[in-house]
């Protein structure tokens, strides 16, 4: 069985009353089986009056509790084995600076920022660093990146990042970035106006989450598990994003909709070397016969009894997933138990994997 995915989130203060948002991230997650590490590089200083506010203050590790001294000697001591790297960093922070001395220490203060931060993650390895808001804490968890530390990606809320592009060095921090996301179109858009086209298939829109109590009431009566397991060296893809997206949507959403009521799903991804990358959605529900596994590959064909009946649905989903598939050169297989459940496994070939490259000081990835 895979390890469990770990991940590190890095905001300029955590928790707060307005950042909520960022716990249910969070919360979800570590509930999908991924483990979290919360970052932060300020105290929260305000009251919270949120109970799970208080108990996620209690579970981050503020990065400037160590003090200057402290915060110093990680340079120091990072820089003595990186040398070179360090000195980059500091020209990638100091890129776009006002000439003001308060500003030139502040863009310091990050290099020192990042530089525990690296020091932290050799203690106690993530897979992957993401940071909340393209400001200072994408600066910080891209500078993480170029001193060796884990993959990053952020989230650019605006309309900070929009306003001052060019002094944020926006460009580059989505060139160096794994993912860059909006949190709606307007902010993808802007995203893309200030970045350089061959990374815009690495721009996403994902949406700040709500309360349990705004969810769809037939949703949440299902009360249906989800697991993630990822493999921590899965590599880039050459594919079609939204197609890619699109798949694994109509997977996911199939075996919560079918899947039985309090069952569990299961979603992994991970390197073959007979297969190249395989993913896999699992569920637990009653399952499909198998003299009805090559009907529901066409399209409009919906099968099930009697509990299915209700069930919305056009019968294009899985069509579509095998259409997408070819079209990549991939193949989709659909395995069923009647009692047991269904799986369905995704294969991109090998040939449709790309290498990691260095996507610091604004080179781009092998995948834009």
């Amino acid at each position: 069985m895979p390890a469990p995915f770990r991940i590190a989130f890095l905001v300029n203060r955590y928790p707060a009353v307005s950042h909520s948002f960022v716990r249910r991230e969070i919360l979800a997650l570590e509930a999908a089986g991924v483990r979290v590490r919360r970052l932060s590089i300020r105290a929260s200083d305000e009251a919270l009056p949120d109970a799970k506010d208080r108990t996620e203050r209690d579970r981050t590790t503020v990065i400037l509790a160590c003090g200057a001294f402290s915060l110093l000697a990680d340079m120091v001591l990072v820089a003595l084995g990186r040398p070179f790297k360090t000195l980059s960093a500091f020209r990638i922070a100091m890129r776009s600076v006002p000439l003001s001395a308060r500003e030139w220490v502040r863009r310091c203060a990050y290099v020192a920022e990042a530089c525990a931060i690296v020091r932290m993650f050799r203690l106690a390895p993530v897979d992957h660093l993401h940071a909340h808001f393209g400001t200072n804490p994408a600066m910080v968890a891209r500078l993480v990146h170029h001193l060796g530390g884990p993959p990053f990606s952020f989230t650019a809320h605006g309309p900070d990042e929009f306003d001052r592009p060019i002094d944020l060095d926006l460009r580059g921090k989505i060139a160096s970035a794994r993912l860059t996301v909006g949190v709606s179109s307007f902010g993808r858009s802007q995203l893309m106006r200030w970045s350089d086209p061959r990374h815009w298939s690495r721009i996403a829109v994902v949406r700040c989450g709500v309360d349990e109590g705004f969810l769809d009431p037939a949703a949440q009566a299902r009360k249906t598990k989800l697991s993630i397991a990822l493999d921590g060296d899965l590599p880039d893809v050459l594919a079609d994003e939204r197609a890619l997206f699109q798949i694994v949507l109509n997977l996911v959403s199939n075996a919560v909709r079918y899947g039985r009521e309090g069952g569990l799903v299961e979603i992994s991804a991970k390197r073959s070397r007979l297969h190249g990358l395989e993913i896999t959605v699992a569920d637990d529900g009653p399952g499909i016969p198998a003299e009805y596994l090559d009907k529901v590959m066409e399209p409009f064909v919906r099968v099930g009894g009697e509990a299915n009946r209700n069930v919305e649905g056009s019968g294009l989903g899985l069509p579509i997933v095998k259409k997408l598939m070819e079209l990549h050169g991939g193949s989709f297989i659909l395995e069923s138990t009647v009692g047991a459940g269904t799986t369905a496994r995704l294969r991109l070939p090998a040939d449709r994997l790309l290498p990691r490259a260095d996507t610091e000081l604004g080179q781009p990835s092998a995948a834009a």
